[in-house]
Protein backbone atom coordinates (compact mmCIF):
# COMPACT_ATOMS: atom_id res chain seq x y z
CA UNK A 1 0.00 0.00 0.00
CA UNK A 2 1.07 3.56 -0.44
CA UNK A 3 1.47 5.43 2.80
CA UNK A 4 1.27 9.16 3.52
CA UNK A 5 4.96 9.48 2.76
CA UNK A 6 4.49 8.36 -0.82
CA UNK A 7 6.47 5.15 -0.56
CA UNK A 8 4.98 1.78 -1.28
CA UNK A 9 4.90 -1.17 1.04
CA UNK A 10 3.92 -4.24 -0.93
CA UNK A 11 3.09 -6.57 1.96
CA UNK A 12 3.80 -7.14 5.60
CA UNK A 13 6.89 -9.12 4.59
CA UNK A 14 8.11 -6.04 2.69
CA UNK A 15 7.83 -3.76 5.71
CA UNK A 16 10.85 -3.49 7.93
CA UNK A 17 9.01 -3.09 11.22
CA UNK A 18 12.23 -2.76 13.19
CA UNK A 19 13.23 0.35 11.21
CA UNK A 20 9.72 1.82 11.46
CA UNK A 21 9.67 1.28 15.22
CA UNK A 22 13.08 2.91 15.58
CA UNK A 23 12.02 6.00 13.61
CA UNK A 24 8.65 6.13 15.37
CA UNK A 25 10.38 5.99 18.76
CA UNK A 26 12.35 9.10 17.78
CA UNK A 27 9.05 10.99 17.51
CA UNK A 28 8.47 10.94 13.73
CA UNK A 29 4.69 11.35 13.73
CA UNK A 30 4.33 10.44 10.05
CA UNK A 31 6.13 7.16 10.66
CA UNK A 32 4.07 6.60 13.81
CA UNK A 33 0.92 6.81 11.67
CA UNK A 34 2.31 4.43 9.04
CA UNK A 35 3.38 1.98 11.74
CA UNK A 36 0.04 2.21 13.55
CA UNK A 37 -1.93 1.51 10.36
CA UNK A 38 0.34 -1.43 9.52
CA UNK A 39 0.05 -2.89 13.01
CA UNK A 40 -3.74 -2.49 12.91
CA UNK A 41 -3.79 -4.43 9.63
CA UNK A 42 -1.77 -7.23 11.26
CA UNK A 43 -4.06 -7.27 14.35
CA UNK A 44 -1.38 -5.94 16.71
CA UNK A 45 -3.95 -3.60 18.20
CA UNK A 46 -2.35 -2.54 21.50
CA UNK A 47 0.84 -1.37 19.83
CA UNK A 48 -1.12 0.18 16.94
CA UNK A 49 -3.14 2.25 19.41
CA UNK A 50 0.05 3.37 21.18
CA UNK A 51 1.62 4.71 17.97
CA UNK A 52 -1.59 6.25 16.62
CA UNK A 53 -2.23 8.08 19.87
CA UNK A 54 1.38 9.28 19.90
CA UNK A 55 1.06 10.68 16.39
CA UNK A 56 -2.31 12.28 17.15
CA UNK A 57 -1.08 13.77 20.43
CA UNK A 58 1.97 14.97 18.51
CA UNK A 59 -0.34 17.21 16.49
CA UNK A 60 -0.28 15.31 13.19
CA UNK A 61 -3.63 16.08 11.54
CA UNK A 62 -3.69 12.92 9.41
CA UNK A 63 -3.26 10.82 12.57
CA UNK A 64 -5.92 12.81 14.41
CA UNK A 65 -8.33 12.19 11.55
CA UNK A 66 -7.44 8.48 11.43
CA UNK A 67 -7.88 8.15 15.19
CA UNK A 68 -11.26 9.86 14.87
CA UNK A 69 -12.19 7.20 12.32
CA UNK A 70 -11.05 4.43 14.66
CA UNK A 71 -13.33 5.80 17.41
CA UNK A 72 -16.24 6.44 15.02
CA UNK A 73 -16.08 2.89 13.66
CA UNK A 74 -14.91 1.03 16.74
CA UNK A 75 -11.74 -0.16 15.01
CA UNK A 76 -8.51 -1.56 16.42
CA UNK A 77 -10.28 -2.98 19.51
CA UNK A 78 -11.42 0.52 20.49
CA UNK A 79 -15.07 0.73 21.55
CA UNK A 80 -17.12 3.00 19.32
CA UNK A 81 -17.17 6.45 20.91
CA UNK A 82 -18.68 9.36 19.01
CA UNK A 83 -17.52 11.94 21.57
CA UNK A 84 -13.88 10.94 21.15
CA UNK A 85 -14.33 10.66 17.38
CA UNK A 86 -15.68 14.22 17.24
CA UNK A 87 -12.81 15.41 19.44
CA UNK A 88 -10.12 13.98 17.15
CA UNK A 89 -11.92 15.12 14.00
CA UNK A 90 -12.07 18.63 15.47
CA UNK A 91 -8.36 18.59 16.34
CA UNK A 92 -7.54 17.76 12.71
CA UNK A 93 -10.17 20.14 11.32
CA UNK A 94 -8.73 23.07 13.25
CA UNK A 95 -5.45 22.45 11.42
CA UNK A 96 -7.18 22.67 8.05
CA UNK A 97 -7.68 18.95 7.31
CA UNK A 98 -10.56 19.16 4.82
CA UNK A 99 -11.95 15.66 5.35
CA UNK A 100 -11.93 16.21 9.10
CA UNK A 101 -13.70 19.54 8.59
CA UNK A 102 -16.42 17.75 6.63
CA UNK A 103 -16.72 15.02 9.29
CA UNK A 104 -16.99 17.62 12.06
CA UNK A 105 -19.79 19.17 10.03
CA UNK A 106 -21.51 15.78 9.90
CA UNK A 107 -21.06 15.37 13.66
CA UNK A 108 -22.82 18.70 14.29
CA UNK A 109 -25.52 18.04 11.70
CA UNK A 110 -26.35 14.66 13.22
CA UNK A 111 -25.63 15.44 16.87
CA UNK A 112 -23.07 12.64 17.02
CA UNK A 113 -20.49 13.24 19.74
CA UNK A 114 -21.43 16.93 19.94
CA UNK A 115 -24.67 18.84 20.43
CA UNK A 116 -26.83 19.09 17.32
CA UNK A 117 -26.02 22.50 15.79
CA UNK A 118 -26.74 23.12 12.12
CA UNK A 119 -25.01 26.51 12.06
CA UNK A 120 -21.78 24.83 13.28
CA UNK A 121 -22.28 22.13 10.64
CA UNK A 122 -22.51 24.83 7.96
CA UNK A 123 -19.36 26.46 9.31
CA UNK A 124 -17.37 23.24 8.93
CA UNK A 125 -18.95 22.32 5.59
CA UNK A 126 -17.92 25.79 4.36
CA UNK A 127 -14.34 25.31 5.53
CA UNK A 128 -14.06 21.98 3.71
CA UNK A 129 -15.94 23.24 0.63
CA UNK A 130 -13.59 26.19 0.30
CA UNK A 131 -10.74 23.69 0.01
CA UNK A 132 -12.51 21.95 -2.85
CA UNK A 133 -13.97 18.90 -1.10
CA UNK A 134 -16.88 17.96 -3.37
CA UNK A 135 -18.96 16.20 -0.69
CA UNK A 136 -18.75 19.29 1.51
CA UNK A 137 -19.77 21.49 -1.42
CA UNK A 138 -22.80 19.25 -2.00
CA UNK A 139 -23.84 19.27 1.67
CA UNK A 140 -23.31 23.03 1.89
CA UNK A 141 -25.42 23.56 -1.22
CA UNK A 142 -28.14 21.39 0.32
CA UNK A 143 -28.07 23.52 3.47
CA UNK A 144 -28.53 26.69 1.43
CA UNK A 145 -31.29 25.10 -0.65
CA UNK A 146 -33.25 23.99 2.41
CA UNK A 147 -32.31 26.77 4.82
CA UNK A 148 -30.81 24.33 7.34
CA UNK A 149 -28.29 26.14 9.52
CA UNK A 150 -28.19 29.13 7.17
CA UNK A 151 -30.61 31.53 5.50
CA UNK A 152 -32.22 29.83 2.52
CA UNK A 153 -30.75 30.99 -0.77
Amino acid sequence: WSGPLGWVMASSSGVNIRILRKRAAKGDVKIQLVLAEHLKDTSEFAEARKWMLGAADGGYADAQFALGNWYARGECDIPKDNVRAAHWYTMAAEQGHEQAQFYVGLCYANGEGVAHDLSRAVHWYTSAAEQGLARAQFYLGSCYATGEGVAQD
